[in-house]
């Protein structure tokens, strides 16, 4: 069995098939640009900012923006941005079972068929790729839509004062530019697929449920100190050096992230080389 066609019977039933790959991250956005516009409109209410300046852009850093840095030190409060959180966990809890459930299911008798580890391993990395990519243009065509629906303008304009009040900068001195950079809009997908590729990864040497547990972690670490490490810091768009000064590079968070998937699918390989996939230690 060739390479395309594993390819094709994973995006059918790990992607076409999986409803949850769609309907997710549309309902998501429904529910978090109710909040965001309950928001935007209390504060115009309060006359702090008119509702009529708020654009997509605003919206898409309200998203991907994650937190301000913290610093205990000062004694502020740890914000837990709950948010960012769930955009970047739930395509890695959405991609973690098929692969697994495939491989104890059917995979023995397509390995058979097609007598190439290689291909079958090759073929699901692809497939995460797509799973993890299709849920982030959802997010976007879903948060252009909503903006459509309620009138605002679709431009990646930023408005200092709503993202100061929204994320509670008012203590963080930044350097806001009056467009969201383009790499804001490539940063977030990178890492998602970055780190979905480790977990996967990861879950050849563990049960899934323990790799998935481990992206988690990065994440929660990864919120609560800035550091060029944390894989997370570069897909939190309030991080990034075009917004505060010792912000990370979205340079180096490209290569970063590009080397992370690259290596995973690599280990991943070489793991599943020698892997003997009817021992059942991967049920979840």
């Amino acid at each position: 069995m060739r390479f395309t066609k594993i390819l094709r019977w994973d995006l059918e039933n790990g992607l076409w098939k999986n409803k949850m790959i769609t309907l997710a991250p549309f309902f998501m956005i429904l529910v978090m640009f109710a909040d965001f516009w309950n928001r935007v409109c209390a504060y115009d209410r309060a006359g702090i900012f008119p509702k009529s300046s708020v654009s997509f852009g605003d919206f898409w850093i309200y998203l991907y923006g994650g937190m301000k840095v913290y610093r205990p030190q000062d004694g502020t409060v740890f914000l837990f941005p709950v948010i960012w959180i769930l955009l970047l966990a739930m395509p890695a809890f959405l991609t973690l079972h098929y692969p697994f459930r495939d491989m104890l299911d059917i995979g023995p008798q397509i390995l058979c068929r097609s007598g190439s580890r290689k291909n079958w391993w090759l073929s699901k990395c692809f497939w995460n790729l797509c799973c993890t990519t299709c849920f982030y243009l959802i997010v976007l065509l879903t948060a252009l839509f909503l903006c459509i629906l309620w009138k605002r303008p679709l431009t990646a304009d930023l408005h200092p004062r709503v993202i100061q009040i929204l994320f509670q900068l008012t203590d963080q001195p930044t350097e806001v530019s009056p467009l969201l950079p383009w790499y804001t809009f490539l940063l977030p997908l990178l890492i998602s697929l970055a780190l979905n590729m480790l977990q996967m990864t990861l879950s050849l040497f563990l049960k899934p449920l323990f790799g998935f547990l481990c992206t988690s972690v990065i994440l929660i670490c990864s919120a609560y100190a800035m550091h060029p490490a944390l894989l997370g810091n570069y897909g939190m768009l309030l991080r990034h050096s075009w917004f505060i000064k010792e912000g990370v590079s979205y340079r180096l968070g490209i290569a970063l992230a590009l080397c992370f998937i690259f290596i995973s699918m690599i280990v991943g390989l070489i793991r599943f080389q020698s892997h003997d996939i009817t021992n059942g230690v991967y049920e979840l």
